[in-house]
């Protein structure tokens, strides 16, 4: 708050800025033509008229593509690079680069020599540090040098609702596209099998955060095609599940660890299936109805009764029908276990939860829906994942209530999705310039009043 103020009313030194600027800032300023371009010239007293301000590049090669600059008279059709210093052309090897040959202009905060190309060309460069306003470079510096974990959130009160609610729309489509990407790259292993990536994504979803890439890693070793071989008998199922998951390789005086152990061992053998290494699993501080023998017994169930989970998911067209997919009760052995061998005192069905129901229906349903969608073309099952997700009510968790606290809300988990979207994928990389929210911070000329007015 104190670096703002002083920004704001100048006491800010040049050097200082110069170590919080980024080129994020230079770009956002060309693409948002909010720098001061009247009277313009290079670095060699040349004049300069923007024409067309290109088209910004995310990707490798120059930052804007397709511009077009009038210099000293002449028109100049081509990219345009963007560096703090005009030192940084070749200490990004630019200039021994082709791929940059085609750069007209070279737009820098502050030059410190000329650059040129691979093909020796003088570059013409403009430098901007006195052309973009001091609102500006202020807001943002107080933005980047914020030590919460969410930058804006003394300033995100300033921002008006609908500004929010707008960007809260882009970021759940934008969700949704990042966790089927995941899908996507399943779909790719399994030569675009949907019944496999089916079940690859839902059973790693089944061991959460803390056993999900153990989960994964057994459904990886298990073939879809085994367990519908198998599929006549539940027991079969489950031997599979702990065999492969490497929990069938101890001795238990107890006639059901003893029937699955048999069991697996005739259809591994059949089947010629490995199992993983028993250490990947995880049941310290877990509550013990989220132990992954527990939710294998769960999954025993689903796939049982299940014979193409892919299809149903299609099929359901209302969210009841798609929770009733998940919908199971853990084998009667489970009412007094939460492990192998050890019965607990208390006694009762682990019957899998509405709440994590919900998980599953919001981290893998939805995604499912919207990669086939994007897959085939059909906007109908996009449409369907936003319904879906509008059906369920929001998380609760740590990232949802602090945005609560600061004001947004949440009542469903397309709210919350996209809350959560906010904050790992640009808070947490303090990318404040590529969200709205940053942007009416950025451009907010009472941000330093209002900080003045507070005493700082």
């Amino acid at each position: 708050m104190l670096t703002l103020f002083m920004a704001a009313t100048g006491y800010l030194n040049t050097m200082t800025m110069q170590q919080v600027i980024k080129e994020d800032l230079l770009h956002y300023v060309w693409k948002t033509k909010q720098i001061n371009h009247q009277g313009l010239t290079t670095t060699d007293d040349l004049r300069v008229e923007i024409v067309d301000w290109g088209t910004h590049n995310h990707d490798s090669g120059p930052d804007f593509f397709n511009g077009k600059i009038v210099i000293d008279g002449t028109l100049w059709v081509g990219n345009i690079e963007m560096h703090i210093f005009s030192s940084d052309w070749h200490k990004h090897s630019h200039d021994s680069d082709p791929a940059y040959d085609n750069v007209i202009l070279h737009v820098v905060y502050e030059t410190d020599g000329d650059a040129y190309t691979a093909a020796g060309s003088k570059l013409h460069c403009v430098e901007i540090k006195d052309r973009i306003p001091d609102q500006i470079k202020a807001n943002y510096s107080s933005l980047l040098q914020a030590q919460y974990d969410i930058p804006c959130q003394s300033l995100v009160h300033t921002v008006d609702e609908f500004t929010i609610s707008m960007w809260k729309d882009r970021l759940i489509a934008d969700r949704l596209e990042h966790k089927s990407q995941v899908i996507l790259r399943t779909l790719a292993d399994t030569t675009y099998d949907w019944d496999t990536t089916t079940y690859i994504t839902l059973v790693r979803y089944m061991g959460s955060k803390v056993n999900g890439d153990a989960f994964e890693a057994m459904a990886r070793a298990l073939p879809l095609t085994v367990i519908l071989k198998c599929n006549d008998s539940l027991l079969k199922v489950e031997s599979l599940l702990y065999g492969v998951a490497g929990m069938l390789e101890a001795s238990y005086d107890d006639p059901y660890y003893r029937q699955l152990q048999a069991e697996y061992r005739f259809q591994s053998q059949k089947y010629k299936l490995q199992h993983i290494p028993p250490v990947m699993w995880k049941f310290s501080k877990m509550r013990p109805a989220n132990f992954p023998t527990v939710r294998l017994a769960q999954l025993a169930q689903i796939l049982f009764h299940t014979q193409s989970l892919f299809s149903r998911v299609l099929d359901c067209g209302e969210t009841y029908d798609l929770r009733q997919l998940f919908s199971y009760t853990a084998s009667q052995y489970w009412d007094n276990h939460y492990r192998f061998g050890k019965e607990a005192a208390k006694v009762y069905k682990k019957t899998v939860t509405p709440a994590f129901i919900d998980l599953l229906l919001i981290n893998v349903v939805a995604p499912l829906l919207f990669r086939y969608s994007l897959q085939t073309d059909q906007r109908s099952f996009a449409d369907r994942a936003v319904a879906l997700l509008s059906d369920i009510k929001s998380e609760s968790n740590a990232i949802v209530s602090k945005w609560r606290k600061l004001g947004l809300s949440s009542s469903t988990a397309l709210d919350s999705q996209a809350l959560i979207h906010l904050k790992k994928q640009y808070c947490d990389h303090k990318k404040c310039l590529s969200c709205n929210i940053g942007n009416k911070i950025v451009l907010n000329t009472t941000v330093c009043k209002l900080y003045s007015h507070m005493g700082y």
